[in-house]
C-alpha cells in the first residue's frame, strides 16, 4: 500500500494511480424549464424523458419515472446524457446525495450534472462518486446560498484509479452486493408503505364509524364519511371549532412553531434554513388547538396539526380552538384523514388552491358524543404510536443498510479490500 496523498482516499495499493476527474471524465449540466412552460413538455411520442432531482431515489440510486416531462428528439436546445453516463445533483438540498447511472438517453435539469467517462470504467466511477468519503469531500466544497459545487471544482476532484481490469472487477462485485442491499431496502420501504396504509385505514374507520360494534348507521352528505353511527350528529364546522388569531407585535424569544409532516413542532433556529427578517407580527398559538394550512392545499404535504407547545407561528396559518367541549385530538385525527386523501381539493379556490376560515366553518362534520370523541382519540393515540414505532424501527434498518453499503463501497473503490481475480 502507498499513501495516495489525498485525505479522503488515504492508502491505496501500490499498482493504483491517482487522477483528476477532468483527465478521465467530461462534465456538463442540463437545461431548466420554466414552470409556466411545463405543459409544453408532456407528450412522450418521439421524445426523451426529462429528469429532475426528484426522479432519483437517494437510498438506491434508481430512477423513479412516475412523474416526468418529455423533450422531443428534434429539440436540439436540450443536452442529453446517454447510456453509461452518470447524473449527479450538484446544487440544492440533494447536492452530492442523489446520483444514478443511466441505461438509456435522457435530458435533464440544470441542477444535475452529467459525468461522461472516457478514461475510467463507468460503473466503477459511479461507485467512486457514491463513496461516503467522496460525498464528504463534495460537501466541504459547497458554496453559495443554495449550496452547490461548481463544475470547475468537480473537474479537479481526485479519483483513485486502479488498472482497467481491476476497475471492472470492483464494479461487478459492488453491483452484485449493492443490488442485494437495495432489494432489502426496497422491501423495508414497501413494508413502511403498508404500515402507513394500515394506519390510515384505522384512523378512517375510528373517526367515521367509532369503536363500538353492532351499532346502526345512517347516511350523510359528507363525501369522505358517507355513513356514520346513527347516534352521532352532523354540524357545520363553525359550531365545532372557532378561529383564533392573536398577533404577537414584538418577538420576545417565544418558541417558533412549525407545521410539518411530523406534527406541529418547535423549530430549531440553529439548524439553518430560510428565516424571516423578524418574527414580529407572528401569531400566538396555544396547546390543544388545531393548526391548519388553508392555502396551497394541493401541494402542501400536511395541512393539519395538533398544537402541543405554546409559541408563535406564521400569521398565514389558521388556528382553531374547540367549541362546546369538543375534543381537539379527535378532530385532529378526523382532519388528518381528510387531509391524507386531499378530500377538500375540489372545494379549493383560486390559483393558490385555498380556503377562507369561514369556508371551512361551513363544511359539515360528524359530531360524536364528547366522551366518545375522547375514547376514539385515546385509542388512535395508542394505535398510531404502535405503528409509528414499527415504522421507526424499519427506518433505522434502512439507515443501517445504507451505511453498510457506503462502507462497502469506500473499502473497495479505495483498495482497502481487494476483489480477487
Amino acid at each position: 500500500m502507498k499513501n495516495s496523498g489525498v485525505i479522503w482516499i488515504g492508502m491505496i495499493p501500490e499498482r493504483w494511480d491517482i487522477t483528476k476527474s477532468k483527465y478521465v471524465v467530461h462534465t456538463y449540466v442540463g437545461n431548466s424549464i420554466k414552470d409556466e412552460d411545463k405543459n409544453d413538455f408532456v407528450d412522450p411520442l418521439d421524445s426523451d424523458i426529462y429528469l429532475s432531482s426528484k426522479n432519483i431515489v437517494s437510498e438506491t440510486s434508481e430512477l423513479d419515472l412516475s412523474d416526468v416531462l418529455y423533450i422531443k428528439h428534434s429539440n436540439s436546445d436540450f443536452v442529453r446524457a446517454h447510456k453509461g453516463d452518470i447524473l449527479m445533483c450538484i446544487e440544492g438540498g440533494s447536492a452530492g446525495k442523489k446520483k444514478a447511472i443511466l441505461n438509456d438517453s435522457f435530458c435533464f435539469v440544470n441542477k444535475l450534472c452529467c459525468f461522461h467517462p472516457f478514461g475510467i470504467n463507468s460503473s466503477y466511477l459511479f461507485f467512486v462518486l457514491d463513496s461516503p468519503h467522496y460525498v464528504n469531500e463534495f460537501n466541504l466544497n459547497m458554496t453559495g446560498m443554495i449550496g452547490g459545487v461548481s463544475r470547475n471544482k468537480l473537474n479537479n476532484f481526485v479519483y483513485p484509479l486502479p488498472p482497467v481490469d481491476e476497475q471492472k472487477r470492483i464494479a461487478e462485485f459492488l453491483i452484485k452486493k449493492t443490488t442485494d442491499i437495495n432489494r432489502l431496502i426496497k422491501l423495508e420501504y414497501e413494508s413502511i408503505d403498508k404500515l402507513k396504509e394500515y394506519k390510515d385505514t384505522i384512523i378512517k374507520e375510528a373517526v367515521t364509524h367509532g369503536l363500538s360494534k353492532n351499532i346502526t348507521f345512517k347516511n350523510t352528505n359528507i363525501e369522505w364519511a358517507p355513513t356514520i353511527p346513527s347516534h352521532w350528529r352532523i354540524m357545520p364546522n363553525k359550531y365545532v371549532m372557532k378561529k383564533k388569531k392573536e398577533i404577537c407585535n414584538e418577538y420576545k424569544n417565544e418558541n417558533i412553531i412549525s407545521l410539518s409532516m411530523n406534527g406541529v413542532l418547535v423549530r430549531d433556529l440553529t439548524a439553518g434554513g430560510k428565516m424571516p427578517s423578524t418574527f414580529d407580527g407572528y401569531q400566538y398559538v396555544y396547546p390543544g388547538n388545531l393548526l391548519m394550512c388553508l392555502f396551497d392545499y394541493d401541494v402542501t404535504p400536511r395541512c393539519i396539526g395538533l398544537i402541543k407547545d405554546f409559541g408563535i407561528t406564521s400569521p398565514a396559518y389558521s388556528q382553531f380552538e374547540m367549541e362546546n367541549n369538543n375534543n381537539s385530538a379527535y378532530y385532529y385525527y378526523y382532519y388528518l384523514m381528510v387531509d391524507t386523501k386531499k378530500e377538500l381539493l375540489h372545494l379549493a379556490k383560486n390559483l393558490r388552491h385555498s380556503f377562507t376560515e369561514d369556508e371551512i366553518g361551513r363544511i359539515e362534520t360528524p359530531v360524536p358524543p364528547i366522551e366518545e370523541q375522547k375514547a376514539i382519540s385515546e385509542y388512535l393515540d395508542l394505535k398510531c404510536h404502535e405503528i409509528n414505532s414499527l415504522i421507526d424501527l424499519k427506518k433505522k434498518k434502512i439507515d443501517s443498510l445504507v451505511n453498510y453499503k457506503k462502507t462497502l463501497t469506500f473499502e473497495y473503490v479505495t483498495g482497502k479490500k481487494e476483489v480477487v481475480a
